[in-house]
């Protein structure tokens, strides 16, 4: 490679890099409603397991919502028991939490029931804990 051709490439990569950093922090705080339904199927499935909840096969069934202004997610999972019983894991996290999190968990206020009755509450759910 000559200089020039370095020199070129060392300023596209300066120039890549400012404009990246110049990307308001508002939008990258937000979290993407198809990527925590995602790691909540996975993160979710991994704690109710983990506490000895004899699932049914398939994935969690997840609903996420997320509150721009108080910029907090809310989401809840629903799944059936080997018995038939209803699985339902719900929570909330903040924006900072859900940034701050590993790609394989979930950090806020998780609770999880089985027919009703409280099976655990966790901070954070996943393999990344």
């Amino acid at each position: 490679m000559s200089v020039s051709t370095a020199r070129r490439a060392a300023v596209v990569v300066a120039i890549a890099g400012a404009l990246v950093s110049g990307c308001s922090s508002k939008s990258s705080d937000k979290p993407s409603t198809k990527v925590l339904t995602g790691r909540l199927t996975n993160t979710g499935r991994y704690a109710l397991v983990h506490a000895k909840v004899a699932l049914a096969d398939g994935p969690l069934a997840c609903t996420v919502k997320l509150d721009d202004g108080a910029k907090v997610a809310t989401y809840t999972c629903n799944a059936k028991t080997t018995g038939g019983k209803a699985v339902v894991l719900s929570g909330h996290s903040t924006y900072k939490e859900l940034k701050n999190g590993k790609k394989k968990s979930v950090t806020g206020t998780v609770t999880a029931t089985v027919d009703g009755t409280k099976a655990f509450e966790a901070n954070c759910i996943g393999s990344g804990c």
